[in-house]
């Protein structure tokens, strides 16, 4: 399961204490980032939260079923959460990192025997889609805004070969404006899958109802959620 988001989104932890720091120093500037980069941490904790739930559950399927690993761009900010969340569980989680000139780095959560760097974006957007049966995606910036659309445009342009479903999570206009897009005829189908929901509390509703039920196989059709994020299958 692919989790992507802000690179910059500390923890609530860390956040709370530069927030502390900012009042000390009496600079409204710094204050009022803090104060942004404090609401911004609900982020993190959900990433994290998540990432351990799922991890949870996937430990706890039928031996030599299929497995599901939480994968991550391997930076700091949401990255890490996704990743410290599964290592949290004990279980292996996967980095796709890639090299760049600032801001990427390893961040510690990773298992080690499952850390890689790209330097092409493109083989490491492949291996992020190719293997994914659930993409989480939280708030970010550019990048994250590049791999969410080039994701929906060749959804909507019919490249992909797997049924994604979309769950937008905040404000309800982003669904309504996806759901407006003219749509081809071979994807109207998938049109109808866009909805909108609180999709971390949706989340842990949905992996409990998978855990009452795991004697199931899992479904190779993924999801695709947007902001609060969450794992879903058809």
């Amino acid at each position: 399961h692919r989790f992507f988001g802000s690179a910059r989104v500390h923890s609530k932890k860390d956040a709370s204490a530069a927030l502390k720091d900012a009042k000390a120093s009496g600079l409204a500037g710094d204050i009022d980032t803090a104060k942004r980069d404090m609401d911004m941490s609900r982020y993190y904790e959900d990433a994290r939260t998540l990432a351990k739930r799922l991890t949870k559950w996937s430990k706890g399927l039928e031996k030599g079923r299929r497995r599901f690993v939480v994968c991550t761009g391997g930076g700091p900010g949401l990255m890490e959460a996704a990743n410290r969340g599964a290592s949290e569980a004990k279980g292996l989680n996967i980095g796709l990192n890639i090299f760049l000139p600032h801001e990427q780095n390893n961040n510690p959560y990773i298992s080690s025997e499952l850390n890689f760097e790209f330097n092409y974006f493109f083989m490491r957007k492949f291996w992020f889609t190719y293997m994914a049966k659930a993409l989480v995606v939280f708030p970010g910036g550019f990048g994250t805004m590049d791999e969410f659309f080039e994701l929906m445009t060749l959804l909507q342009t019919g490249k992909l070969g797997k049924n994604y479903r979309l769950c937008s999570s905040g404000h309800p206009s982003g669904t309504r404006s996806l759901t407006s897009m003219p749509w081809p005829a071979t994807a109207s189908s998938r049109r109808k899958t866009l909805t909108s929901s609180n999709a971390l509390t949706a989340s842990m509703k949905l992996l409990n109802a998978l855990q009452a039920n795991s004697t199931k196989p899992p479904s190779t059709n993924p999801a695709v959620v947007c902001r609060g994020g969450y794992f879903a299958r058809n």
